[in-house]
């Protein structure tokens, strides 16, 4: 199911911001993103 999928990479991207700090996550979030695309 690609929807469910798709909350838990958020949800994964949200813990990030979350505990990173905030320039860096933005800076990772893109590479994140691709990442999980290709998989």
């Amino acid at each position: 199911m690609p929807s469910c999928r798709l909350v838990l990479k958020v949800g994964v991207l949200v813990i990030l911001l979350d505990n990173l700090d905030v320039s860096t996550s933005l800076c990772n979030v893109p590479c994140i993103i691709i990442v999980h695309l290709e998989n």
